[in-house]
């Protein structure tokens, strides 16, 4: 019985101040989530914690590093020096290195990150669950 009540009241509050004008209440709501401080810093440490995953996979991948020179110097005047010693000489070199085994670290790091990302989106949520509540309270209070 109490429960009824509980959603008769709410409907009526609901109706009572749909006729009032300005803003709703999800008009608030969205309003204070674009100025909100709270879930702007939750977003950016969602999008660090991405970045650390994506460290976290490039520490699995094999590094490759490029290495080019390019010489140029006078040819020799006799014919031998110029067989021997040409006047133009490129080298490019090309070098991956993957290590074999390092116990498995770099894996529990790609699983931990993920975890980390979970966490934080969860954080946002909550962060944007206490906005509501907070913003809430506030619109019912004014009116």
């Amino acid at each position: 019985m109490r429960l009824i009540w509980i959603f008769a009241s709410l409907a009526f509050i609901q109706t009572a101040f749909a006729e009032i004008p300005g803003k709703s209440l999800a008009q608030c709501y969205q309003d204070a989530l674009k100025r909100s401080e709270n879930v702007g810093v939750q977003d950016e440490l969602l999008v660090q914690s991405n970045e650390q995953k994506w460290q976290a996979v490039g520490a699995i991948l094999p590094q490759v590093t490029a290495t080019g020179t390019f010489l140029y110097q006078p040819a020799p005047t006799d014919a031998t020096g110029a067989n021997i010693f040409p006047s133009n000489q490129n080298t490019i070199k090309l070098t991956a290195t993957q290590s074999l085994f390092r116990g498995l670290r770099e894996f529990a790091a790609v699983r931990q990150s993920k975890q980390q990302i979970g966490a934080q989106r969860f954080a946002i949520q909550n962060a944007a669950r206490q906005l509501y509540y907070d913003v809430a309270t506030a619109y019912y209070n004014v009116l």
